[in-house]
């Protein structure tokens, strides 16, 4: 792969954008030219633009539908690079086409992916560190969490607007099967209910009851993010919270936690250096990671998160990385036992940072990308 376009756009949130900037200096150092697209006009692909193009770049599908209906455009290969969950873009990856390629940042996402029968081939591209960074800061935080409130609520109101009263039973079947067994997939528990009523989820006519599935995951991600962040403060441990609309939540007045406005991702990453330990909630990850996992690690943060098989297979568990579990409520006494021990948890941030460094930055993804692009078309580097 020596040529690619990369698509941005204005409306891009923030990580991305950021994301996207790591991305152009791994290209550089994978000897990879690059046109980076902004503000994307079909006027704009001239044929000189075009010419020995190898792939166009597209985080969670940027673009993807303007492009498969430009015939010229569309004969150069499109890597899909989701960011986010596969049930959030089905729109966009259902634009995909045999010569295209997704990728996808959980392991059990193939089994949407299958469910939606795409016909390009589906690689595993997880999350990843920004370039390690050798400034130390002190550590003037416990415990820090980067996220925004998620309202349970707005979900629960969107069902109740499909007004079909056995959703509610449904939705609440699959929500205590899935908090009481973390290894419960909602979506496999969805489509099973759906099989057992003869129900064809792949019909357009049926498009509604994919918004209901994509609605059940909110609501468990949501209840887990609530819950684990209540079960620490309840604990006595102090928490530092950075997002958006926590004042709509009950745990806004709570007396152990301390609520900041949203940062930027770069200003994240110096709070994660400032943190003794990066708490990471992912909700709707099974066998995957989120992108906190690596960031925390990567700037001397212990990182605290839920297990995911994924992550028990690269990361050595006490040693790199903390790992908890939602059904088991065990979160508590493992922030404890990092914050009481200064000198394990020195070890094990210094055991995370080496753990990344090399492996798990967008220059390693990238390559990735590479191999599989030369590995997709038989070409030989």
């Amino acid at each position: 792969m020596k040529k690619v376009i990369l698509l941005s756009g204005k409306s891009q949130y923030d990580v991305m954008t950021t994301w996207l900037l790591e991305i152009e200096k791994s290209l550089i150092k994978n000897n990879v030219e690059y046109i980076r697209m902004l503000d994307y006009n079909l006027e704009n692909f001239s044929p000189k633009i075009l010419e020995n193009v190898d792939l166009i770049i597209g985080l969670n599908g940027w673009y993807v539908r303007e492009i498969k209906k430009n015939n010229y455009l569309r004969r150069i290969p499109y890597c899909l690079w989701l960011a986010d969950h596969p049930i959030d873009h089905v729109d966009r990856i259902k634009c995909l086409e045999s010569n295209d390629i997704l990728t996808v940042m959980d392991k059990k996402d193939f089994d949407f992916v299958r469910f939606l029968d795409i016909p390009c081939d589906t690689y595993f591209m997880p999350h990843a560190a920004f370039e390690i960074s050798p400034i130390i800061f002190e550590k003037e935080l416990d415990v820090l969490f980067l996220g925004s409130y998620p309202d349970k609520q707005k979900y629960i109101n969107g069902i109740k607007k499909l007004d079909i009263p056995v959703f509610n039973k449904i939705v609440e079947y699959i929500f205590q099967q899935c908090i009481n067994d973390d290894k419960m997939y909602y979506f496999d528990l969805f489509k099973e209910i759906m099989r057992q009523s003869d129900v064809n989820l792949q019909l357009e006519e049926n498009e509604y009851l994919m918004t209901l599935a994509r609605y059940i995951g909110r609501i468990i991600n949501a209840h887990r993010r609530i819950e684990t962040l209540k079960n620490v403060a309840n604990s006595g441990i102090k928490l530092n919270i950075f997002g958006n609309k926590w004042e709509n939540s009950e745990l806004f007045n709570h007396p152990n936690i301390n609520f900041y406005p949203a940062v930027n991702y770069i200003q994240a990453q110096d709070l994660m250096k400032m943190s003794k330990i990066t708490l990471n909630i992912q909700g709707l990850l099974y066998d995957g990671s989120h992108e906190r996992v690596y960031s925390g690690m990567a700037n001397g943060s212990v990182t605290v998160t839920n297990r995911t098989p994924f992550l028990e297979g690269l990361f050595i568990e006490n040693k790199e990385i903390i790992f908890y579990d939602f059904d088991k409520q065990n979160i508590v006494e493992k922030i404890k036992y990092v914050l009481n021990n200064d000198d394990i948890r020195e070890e094990i941030s210094q055991n995370g940072r080496m753990a990344i460094i090399g492996k798990h930055t967008y220059n390693e993804r990238v390559q990735h990308l590479i191999n599989i692009y030369n590995d997709r078309f038989n070409i030989n580097p």
